[in-house]
């Protein structure tokens, strides 16, 4: 009868979801399954009637295939095939012209076999090769060749046996008993010669090799020509041990660098807590010490070229290289030690020392709690009293060099300087050579003044410019025109001396500061903040309880707010965050819930300012688009992209929703939508109306007339067209997927041969090639298959039922796998063997020759063959 896949057979093929439209015939006839019509087929009560061009079918009787000369009968149990001239009937016989088969009797030109007594011979050469009991036995006639399964089996040069074996190789006796392996010489001229032997007794656990009288016996010894290993005792050329580990010896050799080379020995007692080596002079025994040529260490004491040491760390002692000499000009040697490292340090080369925390000292400083001097700098008790050092000085106004230094008295409240005899004790007096200022009494060069103050006083204008200054209520308002300095005590101070180019102003005095000169500024709120500048060296610094930032703030951070990129970014979290690029800066609110966008120099059609508050509103845009969101999720509408690239979307949720590129599209309304999407640049449409989804495209065959020779022979014009497809030329592929409501879909790629079939969730398959693959709901059933393998994986409720199955092939016997609840029942079948385990102690095993039971293993068992019957009752063997 005609397969319904196969091409040449008229091109007939069976109508199914997959197949193309333009394979049914406009006028077919379909009342299925009692009588169907399409191109040359009907069918008839299908699949009991058919009919074709080729051949009819009233099955299970009779199938005539004209076409393939194929003839079958009987369901099939009977059949001729007159194109190969074979014909079969089962179970009685199969032939096919050059042999034939049945169960009495098996035949073809080179040998004849008797399945029901297990024999059969084949024809050679020489002779015959006769078989007995199937593969069990076996007798060559032309080699003398012979075996007889699992009794004995003989060669030419050799025999083998249970007992007792031979060849060229060596033989055994009872193994493992004993085995003898000949030793073959390595000259060319000589391969085949045997130069000793190989003579295992109990192998492998003794071996005696005559060539070299070497042997072992396992665990007692192991020897050799030129060394002896066992339990006790063992050596070998460089090596000796007794006892292990009590005793171990070895050879060691000079690294060639004095000549000549010498040798020597390396001992170890109980290694490895010790050894002594005589070549290097070096030794040691855990934990007490370990010592070489020129070291020595112990938990007590140690040294080396570099340190010593005792009882560490009490005392540590590290010589330290040359080094310069300050005051002679000459290299030094000196060490470094060490009292109850790390507290206490004495340098006898740069004259440093420390005892913590009681000084530290060097040759030009000292430091302790109650004491301390420098070069420049003493202090006893701090803030007690601290003096800097003389140092030289100019003075502005006389031009002399003069020596100064300044004392302070409970620091800082207390100042005297030598040079300028100027001196202040905070909150008393302040002083200096023209000039003193206290709580009752004060005068300068242009001013004086006696508490408690009046309430009116006026200070001549000594320039005679006649601007004068104004104190009224006293020290708590003045103005001062001439100089540009102006005060109300403690609420502000001004003061702007343009020829001086100093400005000062003080607010809330003493909290807030800000002053310029030509060499520095400052200004300060305490204890909010510091800042200051320092001109002649260009750098300005900033602090406050929470930061510090240097040279014009270009980096600065705290946890609450910061700055980078020179001050273009910054943040004040989690309030406010700002972000400058060349092309826009942005101001993000709440941790980025909010951003305000300024676009700088924009082009032209783009907006400069942009933004969103999530999830209000939400607007970006750029040359190629812009997006728009209001009440996200809700409305939104959105372009990107240019030519194939763009992109476009509308949202009016939950009424409408629009998307749209190059190659997809896709509208949707409350309860209809749209899909559009290009293939090979062809529009493919699906609809829906819910709960109904429908998506189906498809593109032809197409193919080009071609008119290809072959050896110069036109085939078109020929009667030899074997094959159909070389008068055309395919161009484009078929595709087709079909969607019935949203959880069906029937797709299919036959380019890649690739079909899939879905009821979502509930159902689903793909076949892909050779490879077929089902699964249901939450994988309770899956199942694999690959056709050309003929393999089939399948499972239930999640591996509580299991079956794999071989069928078989060319390459593959028949074999299968079952599993129920996994090893309650298990199975398995390999050709005609067949095995099963039951839970609890069943066991079953059979093939055409032996059937064995067991329970419990020999609690009862029995097995039984052509040749005997065996019984086991409580573990005792009955019938043996």
């Amino acid at each position: 009868m005609v397969k319904w896949d196969d091409p040449e057979s008229s091109g007939i093929k069976r109508a199914t979801l997959n197949d193309d439209l333009n394979r049914l015939e406009p006028d077919r006839i379909n009342i299925w399954p009692l009588f169907y019509k399409n191109l040359l087929f009907y069918g008839i009560m299908w699949p009991i009637g058919e009919v074709n061009d080729v051949g009819w079918a009233f099955r299970p009787m009779v199938s005539v295939d004209n076409f393939n000369g194929s003839y079958k009968y009987l369901a099939y149990m009977g059949g001729y095939n007159s194109k190969e001239k074979s014909s079969y009937f089962i179970p009685v016989y199969y032939s096919d012209g050059s042999e034939f088969i049945s169960p009495l009797i098996c035949w073809n030109k080179d040998s004849v076999v008797l399945p029901a007594l297990l024999t059969g011979w084949k024809y050679e050469k020489d002779g015959i090769r006769l078989n007995v009991l199937a593969m069990f036995s076996e007798f060559n006639t032309a080699t003398g060749e012979s075996y007889i399964f699992p009794i004995y089996g003989k060669e030419k040069d050799s025999f083998l046996s249970i007992p007792f074996s031979y060849s060229k190789k060596g033989m055994y006796i009872m193994p493992p008993l004993f085995a003898q392996k000949n030793i073959f010489s390595k000259e060319k001229d000589a391969a085949d010669t045997v130069i000793g032997t190989d003579n295992y007794y109990l192998w492998p656990f003794s071996r005696f090799r005559t060539t070299d009288n070497s042997s072992y016996v396992f665990p007692i010894y192991s020897k050799s020509p030129t060394s002896l290993y066992s339990l006790l005792f063992g050596y070998n050329e460089k090596s000796m041990y007794i006892m292990p580990p009590l005793f171990f010896q070895k050879k060691v050799y000079s690294d060639g660098r004095d000549d000549p080379i010498k040798d020597g020995t390396v001992r170890y007692f109980l290694p490895p807590f010790s050894r002594f080596d005589s070549l290097n002079e070096r030794s040691y025994v855990f934990p007490a010490y370990s010592t070489g040529k020129d070291y020595f260490y112990s938990l007590l004491f140690g040294y080396n070229q570099e340190m010593e040491y005792a009882l560490p760390p009490f005392f540590i002692k590290k010589n330290l290289d040359p080094g310069m000499n300050e005051k002679t000009g000459q290299m030094e040697e000196g060490a470094r030690y060490s009292y109850m490292w790390p507290f206490s340090m004495f340098d006898t080369r740069d004259k440093i020392s420390y005892v913590f925390p009681f000084y530290a000292s060097s040759e030009k400083s000292l430091y302790t709690l109650p004491f301390g001097h420098t070069d420049t700098m003493m202090y006893v008790m701090p803030p007690f009293y601290i003096r800097d050092n003389i140092v030289s000085k100019k003075d502005e106004k006389t031009g002399e060099t003069v020596e100064t230094s300044t004392s302070h008295f409970l620091w800082p409240f207390s100042k005297f300087n030598s040079a300028n005899r100027s001196s202040y004790i905070f909150p008393l007096y302040k002083k200096d050579a023209f000039s003193f200022y206290s709580l009752l009494y004060g005068y300068d060069d242009k001013f004086l003044y006696i508490m408690p103050p009046p309430l009116f006083m006026m200070k001549k204008d000594l320039e005679g410019k006649g601007r004068n200054s104004y104190i009224i209520f006293g020290p708590l308002c003045c103005f001062q025109p001439s100089k540009n300095k102006y005060f109300s005590f403690p609420l502000f101070y001004y003061s702007d001396d343009k020829d001086k180019k100093e400005f000062q102003f003080y607010y809330l005095w003493p909290l807030g500061w800000c002053q310029e000169n030509e060499q520095s500024a400052f200004s300060m709120f305490f204890p909010v903040y510091f800042s200051g500048t320092d001109k002649k060296a260009g750098t300005d610094y900033m602090f406050t309880p929470l930061f510090y930032a240097k040279n014009n703030f270009q980096k600065f951070f705290t946890p609450l707010f910061g700055w980078w990129n020179d001050g273009k970014s910054y943040y004040a979290s989690p309030l406010l965050t700002k972000e400058s690029s060349e092309d826009h800066t942005d101001y993000n609110f709440l941790l980025a819930m909010s951003k305000l966008r300024f676009m700088n120099n924009p082009e032209e059609g783009i907006s400069s300012i942009q933004g969103h508050v999530l999830p209000f509103f939400f607007y970006y845009q750029d040359k190629n688009g812009y997006d728009l969101d209001i009440m996200f999720p809700l409305v939104a509408r959105g372009i990107s992209g240019q030519g194939r690239d763009k992109v476009e979307y509308s949202r009016y949720l939950p009424f409408y929703y629009d998307y749209s590129d190059s190659e997809y599209s896709h509208t949707n309304y409350t309860f209809f939508g749209r899909t559009r999407r290009k293939i090979n640049d062809s529009n493919h449409d699906a609809w829906y109306l819910l709960p109904f989804y429908f998506s189906y495209w498809k593109e032809d065959w197409d193919y080009i007339a071609v008119k290809p020779e072959i050896d110069g022979k036109d085939i078109f014009n020929s009667s030899d067209r074997s094959d159909g497809n070389l008068g055309y030329k395919e161009i484009t592929t078929a595709r087709k997927n079909s969607f019935i409501l949203p959880n069906i879909l029937l797709s299919e790629n036959k380019e890649k041969e690739i079909s899939d079939f879905s009821v979502i969730p509930f159902y689903f398959r793909n076949r892909t090639k050779s490879k077929v693959n089902d699964s249901s709901f939450l994988w309770l059933f899956t199942r694999q298959e690959d056709t050309e393998l003929k393999t089939v994986d399948s499972q239930a409720m999640w591996y509580l039922y299991y079956h794999s199955a071989q069928e078989k092939t060319e390459t593959e016997k028949e074999a299968s796998i079952t599993r129920i609840l996994w090893k309650f029942y298990h199975s398995e079948k390999l050709g005609d063997e067949f095995n099963v385990d039951i839970f609890p102690f069943i066991s079953y095993t059979g093939n055409p020759k032996r059937n064995r039971f067991s329970f419990c293993w020999r609690l009862f068992s029995y097995e039984k063959s052509q040749e005997s019957f065996k019984l086991n009752l409580f573990f005792i063997p009955v019938l043996w």
